[in-house]
């Protein structure tokens, strides 16, 4: 059994809340030093020094730390093993809870945590020099489930979950000797809480928050704390547990998003034709949640019921449709690859006028858009999307030339863990910023008529990958962000469908050379492991699938383009299914 006895421990955002209260019960577990790191100096040695009162003892330090600053976190690790020489235990507990600070709460809650697993693996690791330990990243229920009140918060702790279970990987495990744990506490007495319930505004989303966490059992940070302690003593890596309404902690089994094991009777729903070609398929979508994927399932009077349906979309065609007639669009990242290709598409299929939103937009390839489709329906926009001034300043100038929005595509993104800081800005940032921007102009609420706004994610954001930690928390980010925004309090607001796409590894820029922009050499190898034994596919592959989602894809759907094969939707299992999925696996 686990033994605290002669171990070190880091507790970031240690000096109140939970942070302070797993402070104390490390020190009930019997552990020889603790180090405490947090920005509130005061509160942090006021902490420090009643715990080493309370318990007679010289065991708790404390270290001014900003989590979301990479070389401050990196000094505050050398400070701490100077004294403790080596250490075991890191838990990242730090984080807030503001949407209305949002870049604010990506910093702390996403780099953050980023910041303290890649430092714990570099201090704890056995191939680093280390004895191996544990990592403990706290995140919440929000990061299994979703939440209409806190979307944003919500997309971090989906986050962390899939940076979490990416680190845990049979890979790392076996070469670095260290163990990954996730608790997921529900809703605590803490600030964090009461700043939302003593917030004075009344506008509809915050009594909208005041109503989803006034409908949730409530617990103490002691509680949180002490299932801690008992994640840490029982705990498996790669394991997810949950704390919540004072009750016993519980693992929770979590599937492939892409792959359910809960066997769920097929649902049938009505759907419209399909037109591929000159041919048009009647039939009705099934969705099995077996498989967590939806397939379609032919009339009997329907003509070529042959399975060429859907085997290969990259030899699917569509026709145009009057649903794309007179409607206006914007792409970020259309200036190459799969944006690119679905900007040819959207221009095939009858988009009245289409907006590119890119930094590359004097780009041959743009230019032949305007020699096959026209000026006129075509603008053009250079624009980094990281840059919040940049986006908002792009998006005002397509909607006064335009005059109404219809459709955003955030496509923009890269895949680089060795920048990871600017891959967060584009593929997170970016993405939110993008959504934020496309409900202001298309919602009903602001005088739009609706529409939709499509988010580019990866299967990434839906299987853990050990290649690429940080790419797959930033798709994650982008699944849970889209799915909390397409909930019923937003859409009945805005009338715009938040719409998710997942493609597999796919032939474009993105995955030229990845494997030297991973953390390290380790990590780009086994990127290129993955890439070598992995179905890859063309842009046009994805394309389709995006146009089939555009068409078709329900509010809140989630659709897969990968290995060349056609597009499918998934579901997310929800928190009670995991807990039951586990249960029936003992």
């Amino acid at each position: 059994m686990f033994s605290f006895k002669d171990k070190t421990a880091i507790v970031t955002g240690g000096a109140r809340g939970i942070g302070a209260d797993c402070v104390n019960s490390l020190l009930k577990m019997g552990i020889d030093k603790c180090a405490i790191f947090d920005t509130n100096s005061t509160l942090g040695k006021q902490t420090a020094d009643n715990l080493n009162a309370q318990y007679k003892c010289d065991r708790i330090s404390f270290v001014k730390c900003d989590v979301s600053n990479v070389t401050d976190y990196e000094n505050a690790f050398k400070k701490t093993m100077k004294t403790f020489k080596k250490l075991d235990i890191l838990i990242n507990n730090a984080g807030m809870c503001n949407e209305d600070e949002w870049e604010k709460m990506i910093e702390i809650n996403m780099k953050g945590t980023i910041n303290g697993t890649v430092l714990g693996m570099q201090f704890m690791g056995k191939d680093k020099g280390g004895q191996g330990g544990t990592i403990v990243n706290i995140s919440s229920v929000m990061g299994l489930s979703s939440s209409q009140g806190f979307p944003i918060y919500c997309a971090t702790q989906h986050a962390i979950l899939g940076m979490t279970r990416s680190w845990a990987t049979k890979y790392y495990y076996e070469k670095t000797g260290v163990r990954m744990l996730m608790l997921c506490p529900g809703v605590t007495e803490t600030d964090m809480v009461s700043n939302v319930h003593n917030s004075t505004s009344n506008d509809g989303i915050t009594n909208e928050r005041k109503m989803e966490l006034n409908s949730l059992p409530v617990q103490k940070a002691s509680h949180v704390s002490e299932a801690m302690m008992q994640m840490i003593i029982f705990g498996r890596n790669d394991s997810v547990w949950v704390s919540e309404g004072g009750q016993e902690v519980y693992e929770i089994y979590i599937p492939n998003r892409i792959e359910t094991r809960k066997d769920v009777s097929a649902v049938r729903e009505t759907f419209r034709p399909l037109t591929v070609g000159k041919d048009t398929y009647a039939g009705v979508l099934i969705f099995d949640r077996a498989f967590a994927r939806r397939r379609w399932q032919l009339n009997p009077d329907s003509r070529n019921l042959a399975e060429q349906l859907f085997t290969m979309s990259n030899h699917m065609t569509f026709e145009a449709t009057d649903e794309f007639s007179g409607k206006h669009a914007l792409v970020t990242g259309g200036a190459a690859g799969i944006g690119l290709q679905c900007c040819k598409q959207l221009l095939n299929q009858g988009i009245e006028k289409l907006a590119i939103v890119d930094l590359a937009v004097a780009h041959d390839a743009c230019r032949r858009l305007v020699t096959e489709f026209g000026k006129s329906r075509l603008m053009f926009v250079k624009c980094d999307v990281s840059k919040s001034n940049e986006l908002e300043v792009a998006f005002k100038a397509v909607v006064q030339q335009f005059r109404s929005l219809d459709i955003v595509i955030n496509n923009a993104g890269i895949l680089d863990d060795f920048n990871w800081e600017k891959e967060l800005l584009i593929n997170v940032n970016g993405t939110i910023r993008g959504s934020l921007l496309g409900l202001k102009y298309m919602s009903k609420m602001e005088g739009g008529s609706g529409g939709i706004i499509l988010n580019m994610s990866s299967i990434s954001g839906l299987v853990p990958s050990a290649g690429c930690p940080i790419y797959t928390a930033a798709s994650y980010a982008t699944v849970g962000f889209t799915k909390a925004f397409s909930l019923p309090f937003h859409y009945a607001k805005t009338g715009v469908r938040m719409i998710t796409m997942c493609p597999g590894i796919t032939y474009t820029k993105i995955i030229s050379g990845a494997c030297k922009k991973m953390l390290n050499e380790d990590m780009g190898r086994e990127w290129l492991k993955q890439l070598t034994t992995t179905s890859t596919q063309k842009t046009e592959n994805v394309v389709n699938g995006i146009i089939l989602a555009l068409l078709h894809g329900e509010n809140g759907s989630i659709w897969v383009s990968d290995g060349g094969q056609h597009a499918y939707r998934v579901e997310l299992p929800q928190l009670s299914e995991m807990q039951d999925i586990l249960k029936g696996l003992l």
